[in-house]
């Protein structure tokens, strides 16, 4: 009994969130969509709003509602907002993230790929995190060169900006790159090596 009581509460806990993100996302939406000049407070908790749902539907394991929801924000955000938003690039790596965690690695690399290139133009300060993320999927790809190119890009960028929790990410997978390459050397007739 005790048990069903808490798994009621985190459920009940959950759909209120649910809730609360979509009727931010509601309002904000109507807001943004008929004003001619955007209040940034008002494009701040659109964003947050909708990563918000989205990561709350991952928490819930429903990665199919977070999908799809993702790609709905990443439609408003290009048609309301525009390119150079800083939440595109943003909500183009939480989908890759999602597209990732349930094997879907094609469609992740497409997403963290676009992430890239708009994290370059409006998130510079924070590109080597997006461009990690397009090396890891090219990782698990079995891409091993382009990953090696890509990590080594990003490794220098880390150190240039001091940013040694994505460097401490990159050493991690150029460890598992190299045994990667090891492997791939010894066995040249099985040259798809992928990362699971």
């Amino acid at each position: 009994p005790a048990h069903s009581l808490q798994t009621k509460a985190v459920v009940s806990t959950q759909s209120t969130g649910e809730l609360s993100f979509m009727h931010c996302i509601e309002v904000t939406t109507a807001e943004l969509e008929q004003a001619e000049n955007k209040n940034p407070d008002v494009i701040a908790l659109a964003g947050l709003s909708y990563e918000g749902l989205g990561k709350l539907y991952v928490t819930m394991n429903h990665p199919d509602n977070a999908i799809h929801m993702y790609q709905h924000a990443i439609k408003f955000v290009e048609s309301v907002l525009g390119d150079n938003d800083t939440h595109l690039p943003v909500l183009l790596s939480d989908v890759a993230t999602v597209y990732e965690s349930t094997g879907r690695i094609e469609d992740a690399f497409v997403s963290a790929e676009k992430a890239e290139i708009y994290a370059r133009n409006s998130m510079p300060m924070y590109y080597q995190t997006f461009t990690a993320q397009k090396a890891r999927i090219l990782l698990k790809l079995g891409k091993l060169e382009e990953a090696r190119q890509l990590y080594e890009e990003v490794s220098k960028l880390c150190q240039a900006r001091k940013d040694y929790e994505t460097l401490n990410e990159v050493r991690v997978n150029m460890k598992i790159l190299s045994d990667l390459e090891s492997k791939r050397t010894e066995n040249p007739e099985n040259p798809e090596v992928v990362v699971k």
